[in-house]
């Protein structure tokens, strides 16, 4: 109901230009990975830490 557009099917012509277009910007940098790994745990650790203490806390109110 919500979700009827489909998802396109992945194009290789278009996934090989956005590589040679990074290629020609300079590539991606040694340590742009670990960059990117602790930019994702420091945005959703903290997310989950919200929805864990917001189980504890409705859990705290009805099973009293």
């Amino acid at each position: 109901m919500f979700f009827r557009k489909k998802l396109k099917k992945p194009d290789p012509n278009a996934e090989q230009s956005l590589r040679d277009e990074i290629q020609e910007n300079g590539g991606l940098d040694k340590k742009d990975l670990p960059a990117m790994i602790l930019s994702a745990y420091l945005v959703f650790i903290p997310v989950v830490l919200l929805l864990l203490f917001l189980f504890y806390l409705i859990g705290r109110l009805f099973l009293r």
